[in-house]
């Protein structure tokens, strides 16, 4: 086989996958995929590689390309099993969030690669999403005398936050004898992880 060949890079990006070379099978994918871009195979399986490498939106994409070739070529049996691979997609998405440790982890993530900035993001994220022992209340993150504290955002209607009176824009500064003061965001979320306000 010719090195300028679609299957040549299509048959050693599948070995590769096989293998767990997750880089390497992305590299020949996408040159399968350069010289055959209408071939939804290299995106189906591009995106398998992707979602194992636990990038999903890159996954979701190529899935979404590789739905939208079968489905252009009538191959209604491929179109079925990329929707269902999308579908399971979605559905881990969606339960992850509504997860304030899913942030947390991918703050913790973004952190250990240097984004600190995108690492606040999502820790802010997750506070945003914490409800407090299930009283009622989405949390995001404020300044107070230069530390980080807990916000209320969100007070749901008749919750216990709701019947004891708390509001939006409220501050907590205490949680279970707790101080939820600090100078970090993810050890403010350790502050709050089981505790109650």
């Amino acid at each position: 086989m010719k090195p300028d060949n679609a299957l040549y890079y299509g048959s050693r990006g599948a070995l590769y996958f096989q293998q767990q070379k997750y880089k390497e099978a992305i590299v020949d994918l996408t040159e399968g995929m350069r010289l055959q871009p209408e071939d939804a195979r290299f995106y189906y399986f591009r995106a398998k590689v992707y979602y194992q490498s636990k990038e999903k939106e890159k996954a979701r994409e190529d899935f979404k390309k590789a739905a939208a070739l079968y489905k252009q070529k009538g191959n209604t049996e491929e179109y079925n099993s990329v929707m269902e691979e999308l579908e399971k997609i979605q559905q881990q998405k969606n339960q992850n969030a509504e997860s304030p440790e899913y942030y947390k982890k991918l703050g913790d993530e973004l952190s250990e690669q240097g984004d600190h900035e995108a690492a606040i993001k999502d820790y802010t994220l997750g506070l945003t999403k914490a409800n407090l022992a299930g009283v009622g209340v989405g949390l995001g993150e404020t300044k107070l005398r230069g530390k980080l504290g807990l916000q209320i955002t969100e007070v749901l209607k008749n919750s216990p936050a709701f019947k004891a009176n708390l509001k939006s824009d409220d501050i907590i500064l205490e949680a279970d004898g707790k101080l939820l003061l600090s100078d970090k965001t993810d050890t403010l979320l350790s502050l709050i992880d089981g505790g109650g306000a």
